[in-house]
């Protein structure tokens, strides 16, 4: 499958969960107002049992229907750019490499398949780390072996493809100087599609318990903090919840524009 036709499959997909999603998200805000409308008239009638059932069936509700709009969320950005790269990653023993897809999030068909890889999985670790040839990931304390044999450069806005390129490193020059010369604004969004080793190094870096991150005004120390939370979210996503994230900041416009960014970053 060529990247036309890989992209419009991918696309396709998309857009079917968008709607079955928004057709749950639909239902289930009909069933939470009619139960709501339905203790509120017979409210004399039910016992204090009655009401806890039903207060509790209205908080499930509710959860579900705002993890489904989270999702659907998601799914949306996808649909605009559904992932900046890919490449080929032959396991020692295989006969044929299989292509990994690496987006801002992960996206699997209702079948299982997997057509795109977020970004913080621990098998798109090679797609930063590993230039073509040897490569490895290691993933349920195992390590996987094996060849990249190509990677890919992809550029994809409003569900259409603009290039793919062949790179044999992280990021090709040309594809990375067109990331640097957008606004300041952009960086943030966009930073996931340019992350250099280093950088990725410092984001995935679990090790040590603090993290001192050096570097000259605008070299991206920001952005890189940000994604570094959203690997760990991501990692530690059974323990670690956004709530009990903080971050200090020397005063209130810096804070405001960290707030502004990390609602556009990935």
């Amino acid at each position: 499958m060529n990247e036309q036709s890989y992209l419009t499959h991918t696309i396709t997909s998309l857009r079917a969960v968008y709607e079955r999603l928004t057709a749950n998200i639909t239902e289930k805000d009909a069933n939470y107002k009619d139960l709501q409308e339905y203790m509120i008239d017979y409210k004399a009638e039910l016992d204090k049992f009655e009401v806890y059932d039903y207060q509790q069936t209205l908080s499930m509700i509710d959860k579900q229907g705002f993890r489904q709009v989270m999702e659907r969320e998601q799914v949306k950005k996808l649909i605009d750019s559904p992932y900046f790269g890919n490449f080929d990653f032959q396991y020692v023993g295989d006969g044929e490499a299989e292509r990994f897809y690496v987006g801002r999030f992960g996206f699997r068909e209702p079948d299982g398949t997997t057509l795109i890889y977020d970004w913080r999985a621990p098998v798109c670790n090679m797609y930063y780390e590993f230039e073509l040839g040897e490569a490895y990931y290691e993933a349920m304390d195992k390590r996987f072996d094996g060849e990249i044999t190509g990677k890919r450069q992809i550029k994809i806005e409003s569900g259409q493809l603009q290039y793919a390129l062949e790179s044999s490193l992280t990021i090709q020059d040309e594809v990375l100087q067109q990331t640097l010369n957008k606004q300041s604004t952009e960086k943030m969004k966009t930073i996931v599609t340019s992350i250099q080793r280093e950088q990725n190094q410092i984001v995935r870096h679990e090790a040590a318990h603090t993290l001192v991150i050096q570097g000259v005004a605008g070299s991206g120390k920001t952005a890189v903090a940000l994604h570094r939370i959203a690997y760990f979210l991501y990692k530690f996503r059974d323990t670690l919840r956004p709530e009990r994230i903080f971050i200090l900041s020397p005063n209130k416009v810096f804070g405001d524009y960290i707030s502004r960014q990390d609602k556009k970053s990935p």
